[in-house]
């Protein structure tokens, strides 16, 4: 869901994939072989936070 939210309700128009992105590993139906680490998830969170903030402020 952290996905759908950077992307679709801060700013669609300038909104670009994290590096780690693969097609499909935003979605529950598809499985996906990409694990993600525990770090790549808390950076991307910080990432995310930081943007609704600013775009909030």
């Amino acid at each position: 869901m952290l996905h759908s939210y950077d992307q679709w309700f801060i700013n669609p128009d300038q909104y670009t994939e994290p590096e780690f992105h693969k097609p499909g590993l935003n979605s529950l139906d598809i499985p996906s072989e990409k694990m993600l680490s525990r770090e790549q998830l808390s950076d991307d969170l910080e990432y995310v936070k930081t943007k609704i903030k600013d775009f909030i402020d």
